[in-house]
């Protein structure tokens, strides 16, 4: 079993405390809908999930990551105009992501393309569901509440 299906098998009956996404943003353009999800467990364990370059779903246990973390205040300003920065954030209060911090995960399933690649993760909590799949290289997170 590859270490991002074992991880993914070890989730049931984890309880969120936490979860931070991460969007890209060019300068003086709106946050893209789609990055890194990261989620922080009673256990004081974090499972991360986004896209690898060959447009697999990756999965670890470590904190997102900002890959230019260690660049001072000049360099961001430049960075955000060429490539665009990641911004981690926490979801608003009006976030539906937001629901799923106090729940615990009763079941997941990983989801495959049709070459048998991870592409794609559904975590079901007790009241929602978070379905994180990959589109066009990226991480695209649907939430649907039940």
């Amino acid at each position: 079993m590859s270490g991002a299906l074992a991880l993914i098998a070890s989730l049931p009956g984890r309880r969120c405390v936490s979860v931070r996404r991460a969007h890209h943003q060019f300068a003086g353009d709106v946050p893209s809908t789609f990055g890194p999800i990261e989620f922080g467990w009673a256990d004081g364990d974090v499972t991360t999930f986004d896209v690898r370059s060959d447009w697999t779903l990756e999965v670890v246990a470590t904190p997102w990551f900002d890959p230019y973390a260690d660049a001072d205040e000049v360099r961001r300003a430049e960075l955000a105009v060429e490539v665009g920065l990641w911004n981690p954030s926490t979801p608003s209060l009006a976030d539906p992501l937001r629901a799923v911090v106090g729940q615990s995960i009763g079941h997941v399933e990983p989801i495959f393309d049709q070459v048998a690649d991870l592409t794609g993760v559904e975590v079901t909590f007790e009241a929602t569901t978070v379905l994180a799949t990959m589109y066009g290289g990226q991480l695209v997170i649907q939430v649907i509440q039940h």
